[in-house]
């Protein structure tokens, strides 16, 4: 998506082709809802409170005898891990480089990394042998002085929903039903007026 704008009652959205970013594509609809968490601000017309913040993630191999069930964090939530499927998921490390890590690029960095892989071994799970299977980075939102997600109608016809604050995966579900409802509510009492 590359911007969107109010048309003859109805929003119209400019995209360009992933595959092909020469050529454009343009949606009309009554409504649009922008469920973008860290990437809102590339598109709207007036910059939220949002703003990126990197997360980066370490998963080993399946390992025997994992001994621990759920999930665990540390140092103020900035540490998370779990056991998934026999492997360790471990990530976290933001706080060690705030400035560095405010960013939507999507990159490991061997600082935060290293950081991961020395407390997995002497914290996490220091009686364990273990390979590192894969490591990532995902992009989280997030806002000045609040960790409240945003739903809400932004200007008319424009629904947002974004700025997670890290938990994204746990309430989105929840969040994408409360925004369909406000959509579908509104377009209801517009169609008693």
């Amino acid at each position: 998506v590359l911007k969107y704008k109010h048309k003859n009652g109805h929003v119209d959205v400019k995209v360009a082709s992933p595959s092909h970013p020469d050529q454009m594509y343009h949606f009309t609809g009554k409504t649009l809802a922008i469920c973008t968490n860290a990437f809102t601000n590339d598109i709207m017309v007036q910059p939220k409170d949002i703003w990126p913040g990197r997360g980066q993630i370490i998963l080993t191999k399946p390992m025997r005898d994992l001994k621990f069930k759920g999930t665990f964090h540390f140092d103020e939530g900035f540490y998370y891990f779990r056991n998934y499927y026999d492997r360790i998921l471990f990530g976290g490390g933001r706080n060690l480089d705030f400035n560095a890590e405010t960013t939507d690029k999507f990159e490991t960095t061997e600082k935060i990394l290293g950081a991961l892989r020395d407390i997995l071994m002497n914290v996490v799970s220091p009686e364990s042998d273990y390979e590192v299977d894969q490591e990532w980075a995902g992009i989280m939102a997030f806002g000045d002085d609040t960790k409240d997600p945003i739903v809400k109608e932004i200007e008319r016809n424009v629904f947002l929903m974004a700025r997670m604050c890290g938990m994204g995966v746990a309430l989105t579900s929840k969040l994408g039903e409360a925004t369909a409802n406000k959509i579908l509510a509104k377009h209801r009492g517009e169609a008693k007026l």
